[in-house]
């Protein structure tokens, strides 16, 4: 054999170790993958399938897809499927999501794994904030938290859908310069449905929107159209209601507090109240608050904060030191003033 054949040999010979990973020391193994119906045991084409956090790809035609040569490690594999299909996995945040099969692939195994997914439905409309328009250089924060009520039990207490971040209002998650949204393959049955917003023109200046929440009956295959949602700017002068959070022993009005805003609604003769506006407020005149809010009854989570951990002037760590839950009713046109009364010294909370 000639030099130029035995250097091609030797290129030849690493490149098949390479893909065997001998020379690693580790035998590469191969993962299989069939997505079928959950009802007809039919395989579901055009599933995105994720391995980790950086390979993936598409079932075909028979919901089959095989990731060759996987290095032995622990993995997890993540779907999401076409409509009407329940895997919308890239929007939930939870590992033990009924979405995502961790395993572990050992040296030159062959893994076969076997996903049904049930087909559920969506919905579809159009977020608007009372005048973005106003403001040129801004950032939006949509937020979106969708519950699975269950009729023989209570509301899931994590959402079943949820996207929650700032972004430029050109760029929202889910949501595009329009407003327009769309969420599919959302699991079959009652669920509630709570947007709400955040404006930040600056650092120093930001707009809350408290949510609003609608209750929908998903349907398998039925994609519900124009459900749309119009957030309201929490401006004081339009407020209905304002609560006042004081010490019972020194008459003053606390600095530090956190209020979640929960909202009661009632659905199969149980009532369930998840958070529509949580808020926190700092410094002098935090325990005085507003809001605007949809008539209706609410649980408001009233907590009053001792400082924790600073760094410089910025507050890191904080600890609730009391809390009270307030039931109060809003009626559309008249504003409830509410005063909220906590036994102990404003300094001690501060």
């Amino acid at each position: 054999m000639n030099k130029k054949g035995f250097i091609w040999l030797m290129v030849g010979l690493f490149i098949a170790l390479s893909m065997r990973g001998e020379l690693s020391g580790k035998i590469l193994g191969n993962v299989v993958v069939k997505v079928i119906d959950d009802e007809t045991g039919e395989g579901i084409k055009g599933v995105a399938v994720f391995l980790g956090n950086e390979i993936s790809g598409e079932t075909d035609k028979n919901g089959k897809f095989v990731f060759n040569n996987i290095y032995p490690s622990d993995y997890c594999i993540r779907y999401a499927a076409p409509f009407p299909y329940v895997a919308e996995l890239m929007k939930r945040d939870k590992l033990e999501s009924p979405s995502i099969d961790c395993m572990t692939l050992e040296e030159g195994e062959n893994k076969y794994i076997v996903k049904k997914l049930k087909k559920g439905g969506g919905v579809r409309g159009k977020i608007q904030l009372e005048a973005v328009e106003r403001i040129d250089d801004k950032t939006v924060g949509i937020t979106i938290n969708i519950y699975k009520v269950e009729e023989e039990g209570e509301m899931y207490k994590d959402p079943v859908w949820k996207t929650e971040g700032m972004y430029e209002i050109d760029a929202i998650y889910g949501v595009d310069e329009d407003g327009e949204y769309e969420i599919l393959g959302l699991p079959e049955g009652k669920l509630i449905i709570v947007v709400r917003g955040r404006m930040r023109a600056s650092y120093e200046e930001e707009y809350d929107f408290p949510g609003k929440l609608k209750i929908v009956d998903i349907r398998k295959e039925e994609l519900i159209e124009n459900l749309d949602f119009y957030l309201e700017e929490n401006k004081e002068e339009n407020a209905n209601l304002r609560l006042t959070v004081i010490s019972s022993i020194d008459n003053k009005i606390f600095k530090d507090v956190d209020i979640s805003v929960k909202k009661i609604v009632e659905i199969w003769d149980k009532e369930f109240s998840p958070v529509v506006f949580p808020t926190t407020k700092w410094g002098e005149g935090a325990g005085i608050l507003t809001f605007v809010l949809d008539p209706g009854k609410y649980i408001l989570n009233i907590c009053v904060v001792k400082h924790g951990l600073k760094f410089g002037d910025e507050i890191i760590e904080g600890e609730n030191i009391d809390e009270k839950d307030i039931e109060v009713e809003i009626i559309e046109g008249l504003l409830k003033e509410i005063t909220v009364y906590f036994n102990i010294k404003v300094d001690k909370a501060g």
